[in-house]
């Protein structure tokens, strides 16, 4: 059994990948768990899928390919809350309708502009293809992000937990609101080249909602959805080597197990 787990690990480009997966899945479960609380999953849905249009249009004017992600990420954004305060739709529909608009508009452009993008990697990433130094930029990325949302951690909880009462204290729900989605933007688009759109968008849903079945304490919920994300990430990576599948699809699939146990857990809890 110790050799099954420790074998994959004598290759450089599985210690790359497991690193790479660790660093991204622990960001993506603590974030997860505050759009959970929120209702905002959709959210990293659509950050995920506003990506491809922007890169594309970086790559035709020659600028690069992560800077018109980050621009795209935060077009998105913008028109998410533009739509908000002026249409009277839900938040899940505007969400919906603007990240179907922008991966739809990333597919045309995709069609009609010479571009080093490659569907199956936009979808499912490379994970096992990263190099060195580009697993060593995305975790000094995703470290940063996880510094900042420990530091304003508790501002953070107070305007995803209750809005009203963070302003009744001093607390800017704005300006915190917007810096988590700049957080999420970041994790979205360093996240993506490597693990691609499916992989983002369920380490930034999976984890907190199964967290969220066993717990209503939020620092306990966090510690459960890193654990599982780290976990999900560690058995993906070693079994995909052994059975020669998608790494990224076995992370989620491992995933997906821990949140259908969660919700096991939770019918029989409320017996």
């Amino acid at each position: 059994m110790i050799e099954f787990l420790l074998e994959p690990l004598r290759y450089d480009f599985m210690r790359i990948a497991l690193y790479l997966a660790f660093s991204i899945c622990v960001v993506c479960a603590v974030l997860s768990c505050f759009l959970v609380l929120k209702s905002y999953s959709l959210l990293g849905d659509a950050l995920s899928h506003s990506v491809m249009p922007g890169m594309i249009v970086a790559y035709a004017i020659g600028l690069p390919l992560g800077f018109g992600a980050f621009l795209s990420s935060i077009v998105c954004l913008w028109l998410i809350e533009f739509l908000k305060e002026r249409s009277g739709l839900r938040n899940d529909a505007i969400t919906a309708i603007c990240f179907t608009g922008f991966f739809a508009l990333g597919l045309l452009l995709y069609s009609k502009v010479e571009s080093p993008l490659h569907i199956h990697e936009v979808l499912f990433g490379n994970l096992l293809g990263v190099s060195k130094s580009d697993m060593q930029t995305s975790v000094t990325v995703f470290g940063g992000v996880l510094v900042f949302t420990l530091l304003f951690f508790k501002r953070f909880f107070a305007i995803f937990f209750d809005e009203v009462n963070a302003l009744l204290v001093g607390i800017n729900p704005k300006f915190y609101y917007y810096l988590m989605l700049l957080l999420l933007s970041f994790v979205v688009v360093f996240g993506f080249s490597a693990v691609g759109i499916i992989l983002v968008v369920a380490m930034l849903i999976l984890p907190g909602a199964a967290a969220f079945l066993i717990t209503s304490k939020f620092w306990l919920m966090q510690i459960i959805s890193v654990s599982f994300a780290l976990l999900s990430s560690f058995f993906g990576v070693i079994v995909s080597f052994h059975s020669d599948t998608s790494t990224q699809a076995l992370i989620v699939l491992f995933q997906a197990l821990f949140f259908i146990l969660s919700l096991i857990y939770f019918k029989f809890r409320a017996l």
